[in-house]
Protein backbone atom coordinates (compact mmCIF):
# COMPACT_ATOMS: atom_id res chain seq x y z
CA UNK A 1 0.00 0.00 0.00
CA UNK A 2 2.76 2.40 0.99
CA UNK A 3 4.85 1.38 -2.29
CA UNK A 4 1.68 2.43 -4.44
CA UNK A 5 0.90 5.75 -2.67
CA UNK A 6 4.75 6.47 -3.25
CA UNK A 7 4.88 5.30 -6.92
CA UNK A 8 1.57 7.78 -7.16
CA UNK A 9 4.27 10.65 -5.89
CA UNK A 10 7.22 10.01 -7.29
CA UNK A 11 8.39 12.26 -10.20
CA UNK A 12 8.68 11.12 -13.32
CA UNK A 13 12.61 11.06 -15.33
CA UNK A 14 14.03 13.98 -16.94
CA UNK A 15 13.86 12.89 -20.43
CA UNK A 16 16.74 15.32 -21.22
CA UNK A 17 19.28 13.32 -18.38
CA UNK A 18 21.84 10.87 -19.53
CA UNK A 19 20.59 8.65 -17.16
CA UNK A 20 17.05 8.24 -18.67
CA UNK A 21 18.57 8.21 -22.41
CA UNK A 22 20.95 5.31 -21.78
CA UNK A 23 19.58 4.15 -18.99
CA UNK A 24 16.28 3.31 -19.23
CA UNK A 25 14.26 1.04 -21.55
CA UNK A 26 11.00 2.65 -21.80
CA UNK A 27 9.67 6.08 -23.01
CA UNK A 28 10.36 7.77 -26.20
CA UNK A 29 13.04 10.33 -27.72
CA UNK A 30 13.11 12.00 -30.97
CA UNK A 31 15.43 11.25 -34.21
CA UNK A 32 17.91 13.84 -33.11
CA UNK A 33 18.24 12.67 -29.74
CA UNK A 34 18.76 9.04 -31.72
CA UNK A 35 21.47 10.78 -33.74
CA UNK A 36 23.53 12.44 -31.03
CA UNK A 37 23.01 10.13 -28.08
CA UNK A 38 22.48 6.68 -29.99
CA UNK A 39 25.29 7.22 -33.17
CA UNK A 40 27.41 10.53 -32.50
CA UNK A 41 28.47 10.07 -28.88
CA UNK A 42 28.12 6.37 -28.76
CA UNK A 43 30.29 6.16 -31.67
CA UNK A 44 32.87 8.97 -30.37
CA UNK A 45 33.30 6.58 -26.81
CA UNK A 46 33.77 3.61 -28.91
CA UNK A 47 37.25 5.38 -30.28
CA UNK A 48 38.24 7.10 -27.27
CA UNK A 49 37.63 3.17 -25.68
CA UNK A 50 39.41 1.54 -28.50
CA UNK A 51 42.23 4.26 -28.37
CA UNK A 52 43.21 4.13 -24.44
CA UNK A 53 42.87 0.43 -24.84
CA UNK A 54 45.53 0.09 -27.65
CA UNK A 55 47.44 2.41 -25.59
CA UNK A 56 47.59 0.15 -22.37
CA UNK A 57 48.95 -2.49 -24.68
CA UNK A 58 45.28 -4.88 -25.33
CA UNK A 59 44.80 -6.98 -27.98
CA UNK A 60 42.75 -5.48 -30.93
CA UNK A 61 40.46 -8.18 -30.85
CA UNK A 62 39.85 -8.28 -27.18
CA UNK A 63 39.52 -4.55 -27.32
CA UNK A 64 36.78 -4.75 -29.84
CA UNK A 65 34.71 -7.09 -27.40
CA UNK A 66 35.45 -5.09 -24.23
CA UNK A 67 34.05 -2.29 -25.87
CA UNK A 68 31.12 -3.65 -27.93
CA UNK A 69 30.54 -5.03 -24.14
CA UNK A 70 30.18 -1.51 -22.14
CA UNK A 71 28.77 0.38 -25.04
CA UNK A 72 25.76 -2.87 -26.19
CA UNK A 73 23.20 -1.59 -22.73
CA UNK A 74 23.20 2.17 -23.87
CA UNK A 75 22.66 1.19 -27.62
CA UNK A 76 19.97 -0.68 -27.19
CA UNK A 77 18.63 1.48 -24.66
CA UNK A 78 18.55 4.44 -26.91
CA UNK A 79 16.92 2.20 -29.56
CA UNK A 80 14.46 0.39 -28.19
CA UNK A 81 13.17 4.48 -26.77
CA UNK A 82 13.06 5.16 -30.56
CA UNK A 83 11.35 1.95 -31.67
CA UNK A 84 8.84 3.10 -29.05
CA UNK A 85 8.68 6.86 -30.29
CA UNK A 86 7.66 4.76 -33.76
CA UNK A 87 4.79 3.17 -31.95
CA UNK A 88 6.64 -0.41 -31.74
CA UNK A 89 7.42 -2.75 -29.35
CA UNK A 90 11.62 -2.37 -28.05
CA UNK A 91 11.86 -6.05 -29.56
CA UNK A 92 12.56 -4.24 -32.74
CA UNK A 93 16.17 -4.08 -31.25
CA UNK A 94 16.72 -7.35 -32.87
CA UNK A 95 16.25 -6.66 -36.35
CA UNK A 96 20.12 -5.54 -36.17
CA UNK A 97 20.90 -9.72 -35.80
CA UNK A 98 19.39 -9.75 -39.78
CA UNK A 99 23.02 -9.65 -41.81
CA UNK A 100 23.45 -6.80 -43.73
CA UNK A 101 20.15 -5.60 -44.10
CA UNK A 102 18.63 -5.23 -39.99
CA UNK A 103 20.95 -2.63 -39.88
CA UNK A 104 20.10 -0.50 -42.83
CA UNK A 105 16.20 -1.16 -41.44
CA UNK A 106 17.32 -0.14 -37.73
CA UNK A 107 19.17 2.94 -38.98
CA UNK A 108 16.25 4.43 -41.76
CA UNK A 109 13.65 3.37 -39.45
CA UNK A 110 15.57 4.89 -35.68
CA UNK A 111 17.02 7.78 -37.52
CA UNK A 112 14.89 8.83 -40.49
CA UNK A 113 11.49 8.46 -40.21
CA UNK A 114 9.32 10.60 -37.63
CA UNK A 115 7.84 9.05 -34.50
CA UNK A 116 4.23 8.49 -34.14
CA UNK A 117 2.16 12.13 -33.27
CA UNK A 118 0.69 12.74 -30.19
CA UNK A 119 0.43 10.15 -27.21
CA UNK A 120 1.06 6.36 -27.53
CA UNK A 121 1.44 3.44 -25.33
CA UNK A 122 5.22 4.65 -24.29
CA UNK A 123 4.39 8.15 -23.57
CA UNK A 124 4.10 11.80 -24.70
CA UNK A 125 5.84 12.51 -28.29
CA UNK A 126 8.93 14.00 -27.67
CA UNK A 127 8.30 17.24 -28.95
CA UNK A 128 5.18 17.24 -26.40
CA UNK A 129 7.69 18.03 -23.70
CA UNK A 130 9.22 21.19 -25.16
CA UNK A 131 5.40 22.85 -25.29
CA UNK A 132 5.50 25.37 -22.64
CA UNK A 133 4.03 23.67 -18.81
CA UNK A 134 4.43 19.97 -20.66
CA UNK A 135 7.56 19.52 -18.94
CA UNK A 136 6.19 20.30 -15.64
CA UNK A 137 3.14 18.51 -16.61
CA UNK A 138 4.98 15.46 -17.67
CA UNK A 139 7.07 15.26 -14.63
CA UNK A 140 4.54 15.58 -11.88
CA UNK A 141 2.78 12.18 -11.71
CA UNK A 142 -0.58 12.55 -10.70
CA UNK A 143 -1.31 11.43 -6.79
CA UNK A 144 -3.73 9.15 -5.48
CA UNK A 145 -6.31 11.86 -5.06
CA UNK A 146 -5.88 13.05 -8.29
CA UNK A 147 -3.90 16.23 -9.36
CA UNK A 148 -3.97 18.23 -6.73
CA UNK A 149 -0.67 16.59 -5.91
CA UNK A 150 0.58 19.13 -8.64
CA UNK A 151 2.04 22.67 -7.76
CA UNK A 152 -0.29 25.66 -8.58
CA UNK A 153 1.35 28.50 -10.80
CA UNK A 154 4.74 26.01 -11.28
CA UNK A 155 6.85 27.93 -13.59
CA UNK A 156 6.06 26.79 -17.30
CA UNK A 157 2.18 26.61 -16.61
CA UNK A 158 -0.14 28.89 -16.73
CA UNK A 159 -1.51 30.61 -14.07
CA UNK A 160 -5.46 29.65 -12.34
CA UNK A 161 -6.54 33.11 -12.18
CA UNK A 162 -5.77 32.82 -8.21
Amino acid sequence: MVQALAAGLRPRPDPDSWRYIYGAWRGRVPRRTFWVHGVVILAGLGAIGHALLAIAGVDTRRAEWIVNAALLYPALAVSAKRWQDRGRSPAWVLVVLLPVIGWLWALVDNGLVRGTPGPNRWGPAPADRRLPGAATAARLAPGPRGAEHAAPDAPGTLSSGR
